[in-house]
């Protein structure tokens, strides 16, 4: 592997990857002042993880910035591999898609810290997100540097572009503020205030004039599923890290057998092209729709 990647991968099973986390420096001594802003700073790093990580239903557990010898916080969350087996250079796979959900989850921290405090960010905050990272992409991308490079680049985008959506953002500081006061967040109430932090307040109206004409188009063989119905039928890849409101195409290869039924029962083809989209906003916001052209 190339150097930008780090170490090359060996062919062991993929560990879980469970924790975000920033690192701990030793540095001069330091003002209260200037204690109270490396806390924020902090805060909104591991609230970075804890937004992304539930937004990616990678079953988020615990966050805090309560430090440790090694770390100034952490979140911890499930691994999309559990119970997996990820094969060597898997590519084409679902798996590729998870390992996705788990990288844009380990550099939200950075990005949304450098967002927020760009001064307060060291090369080595990140070195444990970046190892991860690195673990991860490298069963799936054995090319060459230029490769490598720009599949890392894209997933920055998408994780800065996730973060960067106002009510992403709003979520983040919220999370963080929650954390400045508990210093530690656990399970249901953890959940509890992402999921209500994230949740768009707009106009119902508006959101029916958004997207009730594409849910309801007669013009085009359609099917709405929400997330819980396509991780149950095996096809939660096919829409993992989709925002409103891009749209789609969907990969063939992730059509599993018990989701090409329950298309086919809504009078989509599955063997045919289709595309999908995400709702932009409540009340439809964890909902999906998958369209194939007459």
């Amino acid at each position: 592997m190339h150097p930008s990647m780090g170490r090359a991968p060996d062919r062991r099973p993929m560990k879980h990857a469970t924790l975000s986390r920033s690192t701990m420096d030793e540095g001069p001594r330091v003002t209260s002042t200037a204690r109270s802003r490396a806390k924020r700073a902090t805060a909104i790093h591991e609230a970075g993880h804890a937004v992304a990580a539930f937004h990616y239903h990678l079953g988020l557990r615990t966050a805090t910035i309560v430090p440790s010898e090694v770390t100034h916080g952490q979140v911890r969350h499930g691994s999309p591999f559990r119970g997996k087996t990820v094969e060597w250079s898997d590519m084409r796979s679902p798996n590729r898609l998870h390992m996705e959900r788990a990288v844009l989850v380990n550099l939200a921290g950075d990005i949304a810290q450098r967002r927020a405090y760009p001064r307060s960010v060291r090369r080595w905050h990140a070195d444990r997100d970046h190892h991860a990272t690195v673990d991860m992409v490298s069963y799936f991308i054995t090319g060459s540097e230029a490769q490598a490079d720009a599949y890392l680049a894209y997933l920055h985008v998408v994780a800065s572009d996730f973060l960067a959506l106002p009510h992403v953002w709003r979520a983040v500081e919220t999370v963080a503020d929650a954390l400045m006061e508990a210093r530690t967040l656990r399970g249901a109430r953890l959940r509890a205030l992402v999921r209500d932090a994230l949740r768009v307040r707009v106009d119902d109206a508006r959101t029916e004039t958004i997207w009730a004409p594409v849910l309801h188009s007669a013009a085009m063989p359609s099917a709405v599923f929400d997330w819980k119905t396509l991780n149950d039928l095996g096809a939660a890849a096919i829409v993992a890290g989709l925002q409103a409101p891009a749209v789609r195409e969907v990969d063939a290869t992730l059509i599993t057998t018990a989701f090409a039924d329950a298309l086919r029962s809504r009078g989509i083809d599955p063997q045919k092209p289709m595309r999908v989209r995400r709702a932009p906003a409540p009340p439809h916001g964890d909902r999906y729709l998958f369209e194939q052209d007459p």
